[in-house]
């Protein structure tokens, strides 16, 4: 008898141990329904919008999420709400893949931004690397204008000219000089109307 009851015991015992092993539930990183890509290829799309996603990261485990900037916008973003014996990391990079800006050390809350980049009418990727441990992540996003410049004063106007026919800045028929202000980056072209008295050229 007490060889059968310690048979019933030992059943017991790994019938319990079974359904504690039950496996967890699956990843729903950023409500994608399961786990974020695991390269810059496969990174999984976010909206450009101010935004708070959730996610989760395994030991060795990578999340990628990309992003399709409007124009004239940039972009930061901060990792927290995660365990602070884990080391959670996070990336920017731009639409070729170089990297904008990263933070190593600031556990638990890792910030990046686009500050100083022009990213507008690009796509950028984000990358959260679980460098050591694992557990639940929140990923903030703030989408803002980029800075456009320096103040401008086009042609003495207090402003920029226009940048393109339809809107030039108009100038006295006069012979004059005056200075402006562009950028491949941030202002390409300043048009200007001039109205030319007759029998003169320019």
């Amino acid at each position: 008898m007490e060889g059968r009851s310690a048979t019933a015991r030992i059943v017991v015992a790994m019938l319990v141990i079974s359904m504690v092993s039950l496996p967890v539930l699956a990843d729903d990183d950023a409500g994608s329904g399961g786990d974020a890509g695991d390269s810059s290829s496969s990174a999984t799309s976010l909206s450009a919008t101010n935004a708070t996603y959730y996610g989760n990261l395994s030991s060795g485990d990578e999340d990628w999420y990309s992003i399709q900037m409007p124009s004239g916008m940039g972009l930061s973003a901060s990792l927290y709400g995660y365990n602070t014996s884990n080391d959670f990391d996070l990336y920017l990079y731009d639409s070729g893949g170089y990297s904008i800006d990263y933070s190593w050390y600031a556990d638990p809350n890792e910030e990046v931004t686009s500050n100083g980049s022009s990213i507008g009418n690009t796509n950028v990727t984000l990358w959260v690397d679980a460098f050591t441990g694992s557990g639940n992540y929140a990923l903030q996003i703030w989408i803002f204008p980029e800075n456009q410049g320096p103040a401008q004063d086009d042609a003495g106007t207090g402003s920029d000219a226009g940048d393109s026919p339809s809107t030039a800045t108009q100038l006295n028929g006069t012979n004059q000089s005056f200075d402006g202000w562009i950028s491949d980056t941030w202002d390409g072209q300043d048009w200007y109307n001039i109205s030319i008295p007759a029998g003169h050229g320019i």
